[in-house]
């Protein structure tokens, strides 16, 4: 019986060539943060937010509801588009594949409140902060019911970008800052 433990073919010695396990961590090559997606976390996606003030930012956005895009807006743009544009918290949180995102939590309104979804939503983001979570959209009580993880997750790695670095990759070419933006025209019946 041949030995299928044997190495040499020929004058070749396969075993220098084996792969090791590990093989990806010496490669040298390093995951660069190319998309950051803005929305909320979808059904069944375990994450976590940032306790660092400086990783939230209030702004502007407006939804394009048909493509299911969010653009950034300036002030000055979003005065003139009124309710067209919604004013935001937005939350830097990570998913279990260490993939960065931000999770845009409405502002309360000019009363200082929230209706239920925005309030449970901001409550699994805050909630998020120490254990990884997870959100369903419950309709019959008008909320996001939270879910935590149960097993011995390893926790996230943050990405080394600044806040300002993540913001600009999560809206590239995604920036309303004049009134001549195709989205204001529309928005305002000029095309």
């Amino acid at each position: 019986m041949k030995d299928t433990t044997e190495k040499k073919v020929g004058s070749l010695d396969i075993g220098a060539y084996r792969i090791n396990q590990s093989y990806g961590d010496t490669l040298g090559s390093k995951k660069l943060i190319s998309h950051v997606v803005v929305g909320k976390p979808a059904k069944g996606r375990f994450f976590r937010s940032s306790t660092a003030d400086e990783n939230s930012i209030d702004v502007f956005v407006y939804e394009d509801k048909i493509d299911n895009i969010f653009y950034l807006v300036s002030p000055e743009v979003a005065e003139v588009l009124g309710s067209s544009t919604r004013a935001v918290t937005l939350h830097l949180a990570i998913d279990r594949a260490n993939n960065p995102f931000f999770i845009p939590v409405p502002l309360p309104d000019a009363n200082g409140e929230r209706n239920s979804w925005p309030q449970s939503l901001l409550g699994a983001v805050v909630h998020a902060r120490g254990a990884w979570v997870r959100i369903e959209s419950d309709k019959s009580a008008g909320v996001y019911q939270l879910y935590q993880a149960q097993g011995d997750l390893q926790p996230p790695i943050w990405p080394t970008l600044t806040m300002n670095e993540l913001v600009g990759i999560a809206f590239s070419g995604r920036v309303i800052s004049d009134l001549d933006h195709p989205k204001v025209q529309a928005a305002q019946g000029r095309i």
